[in-house]
């Protein structure tokens, strides 16, 4: 009795030592990942061609823009929120409104996150009103400190929805399977492409990947360099 006993608390000791070690380089990864600027595609492997399905993901921007970025992003996360206040807002002025740039948005809900799921999915009633994504989007990077189902109804009613259609929506879990298969998407591209230090957010800018909380600068620089790319292969 004593032996299992010892056993199982040996075990226990394991799987906290486990866990204080994974967060420490979850951190460090994600700080790392948080400072690298835009020549970090030079060093990661491409994606498959055409293996994130943007059928049915919301987007602004022109849908026939030359450059495509699609976002992989969780609403919990705290680098996801630096780069939706920092950045995005200049991104957005400077080439997505100028029909440079269509931004598509992949919901990636990572399962530490009690509230990312449903607040995914709130996004998605939001839109399904016929509202701005964008508006609902910067609501809940905002308010991403307290994102339970109650909260995501106050917010939802305070940008003038259909509050009942909304609440509907959101209870019925009516994109819930959209949501997840959005998140089962991306981790398959993610694993067959040996994204190594993958982490929310990430990035594909015409198919390059630029992972974490990247400045307007890393951004501009890619997004430059693709639509060069885009005016010669015209003019050719």
């Amino acid at each position: 009795m004593e032996s299992q006993k010892n056993i199982f608390v040996i075990a226990i000791s394991i799987i906290v030592a486990g866990l204080v070690i994974g967060g420490a380089v979850l951190y460090n990864g994600s700080q790392v990942a948080k400072e690298q600027k835009a020549d970090l595609t030079d060093a990661l492997p491409l994606p498959p061609d055409d293996t994130i399905d943007m059928k049915g993901h919301p987007f602004i921007g022109e849908e026939d823009a030359p450059v495509t970025i699609i976002e992989v992003s969780d609403f919990e996360c705290p680098f996801c929120k630096t780069f939706a206040i920092d950045t995005m807002p200049k991104l957005k002025e400077t080439y997505i409104d100028t029909g440079k740039v269509k931004f598509v948005f992949a919901d990636f809900p990572l399962p530490y996150h009690p509230n990312a799921q449903k607040a995914a999915e709130a996004a998605l009633c939001y839109k399904d009103q016929g509202k701005s994504y964008y508006d609902i989007y910067k609501k809940l990077y905002e308010k991403s400190d307290a994102l339970e189902v109650e909260n995501l109804k106050i917010y939802a009613k305070d940008l003038k929805v259909d509050t009942k259609k909304f609440d509907t929506c959101l209870d019925e879990g009516k994109f819930a399977d959209q949501v997840k298969a959005s998140f089962e998407n991306v981790n398959k591209v993610v694993q067959e492409s040996n994204l190594t230090n993958f982490g929310t957010p990430a990035f594909f800018v015409n198919g390059k990947p630029l992972i974490g909380a990247q400045k307007f600068d890393a951004f501009q620089s890619i997004i430059d360099e693709e639509l060069g790319t885009a005016t010669t292969s015209t003019t050719e």
